[in-house]
């Protein structure tokens, strides 16, 4: 009797012992340091907004093509699949000819607004209105505000392949495509649907930097154009108008 009197008051004092290291343990203070280290790394630094691909004139050159924003990058949204939704090269390059002296007839020129770009993030579909259909060639002044110079063609023409311009291939192909889109396309992600519902298909389009003073509708060593995939004017081949 003796013995197990003794058996069991040594073991309620190894079960205290134990209450009061898980007590103590509790009780540690937390190495603040090593948590916040630990969230850190675990951290994605911040993506950039769209409103900050608009650079400073100080930073501009005229040699575009040292821009890293305008270097071939790779296809983000799905490749056109159906020449249907894909000018042919031909046509894009007479359209960026033609249009500064067309006068709006077949290639009218519309600016493409985001007002809000500073809270959308590079390379992330914006929400639906975000991108505006504006009637004007005036460059806007406002912070944070993207504007897009569209070179355009109307949706009646499109569908039925009118154009002055002499070239066989109105659409390019699947194989045709071989272009990818530049890396500015693929920040931007812009919304043509508005255009769309105006009535209008993109034909090529420039991102219009907020110190022009005036809206530039030719093909110049400093403007950059590209076609509404993304695919850049100046990558394309010389035009076949036989």
């Amino acid at each position: 009797m003796d013995q197990l009197q003794s058996a069991k008051s040594a073991l309620q004092n190894a079960l205290a012992e134990v209450e009061s290291a898980i007590a103590s343990l509790s009780m540690a203070p937390v190495d603040n340091d090593t948590s916040q280290e630990g969230s850190e790394t675990r951290q994605l630094p911040p993506q950039p907004s769209k409103a900050s691909l608009n650079i400073n004139r100080e930073d501009y050159t005229t040699e575009t093509k040292r821009d890293p924003r305008y270097q071939q990058d790779k296809w983000i949204r799905p490749k056109p699949s159906s020449g249907y939704s894909c000018f042919s090269g031909n046509l894009v390059q007479w359209a960026a000819d033609v249009a500064p002296i067309d006068n709006d007839v077949e290639y009218p020129i519309l600016t493409l607004r985001h007002r809000e770009a500073s809270r959308c993030t590079v390379r992330e579909e914006c929400e639906t209105g975000h991108w505006e259909l504006i009637h004007e060639r005036k460059p806007t002044r406002l912070n944070g505000c993207l504007d897009l110079q569209l070179v355009c063609m109307r949706t009646e023409h499109a569908e039925k392949s009118m154009t002055s311009c002499p070239t066989k291939e109105f659409r390019d192909g699947q194989d045709s495509i071989t272009i990818p889109p530049c890396t500015l396309f693929n920040d931007l992600l812009p919304d043509f649907s508005s255009v769309e519902e105006a009535g209008y298909e993109v034909v090529l389009f420039r991102l219009t930097e907020t110190w022009e003073e005036s809206i530039c509708v030719s093909v110049s060593p400093w403007t950059v154009w590209m076609d509404s995939h993304g695919r850049l004017l100046r990558d394309m081949d010389a035009p076949d108008w036989s």
